[in-house]
């Protein structure tokens, strides 16, 4: 990766307030952040939610410097080595999810979700809140 690239990707993870990664051998979409990140994260999923355009099967979006991160309507909630998805109601109510334990949540410690969205997802979603001021493309190996 060239300087010039690694400076456009330093930014971009810190426009987006988060760092995310999937790690296939756990099953988790990891998501690093402040409170801050991780309530921005779950702003895009209200976002996503309340866009008609998104309001049909197999509408999707992209997220992060790499893209790689999908956010997916589907006709049942889930998540898996692919997107986190469900209908708009569902990713509404992932949004309000996140939102909610996060309250509960102080700095240093990890919020896992799984049953709340769906007991049958295959992947679980793991939020982890890092203290204010986090610069979330200190999470990204491919810079550092």
């Amino acid at each position: 990766m060239t300087d010039k690239l690694k400076k456009i990707t330093i930014e971009e993870w810190r426009q987006l307030g988060y760092h995310y990664y999937k790690d296939d051998d756990l099953k988790k979409w990891i998501i690093t952040g402040s409170p801050f990140g991780i309530e921005s994260f779950a702003i895009q999923l209200m976002q996503y939610s309340i866009d008609e355009k998104n309001d049909k099967l197999g509408e999707h979006d992209h997220w992060g410097p790499y893209l790689y991160l999908e956010i997916m309507t589907h006709d049942r909630p889930g998540m898996d080595h692919h997107a986190i998805f469900g209908t708009l109601s569902d990713i509404k109510r992932l949004s309000d999810i996140v939102v909610s334990k996060l309250k509960d949540t102080s700095i240093n410690e990890t919020i896992l979700i799984k049953d709340e969205y769906t007991p049958s997802a295959e992947y679980s979603l793991e939020l982890n809140v890092m203290e204010y001021g986090f610069d979330p493309s200190t999470c990204d190996k491919e810079i550092w």
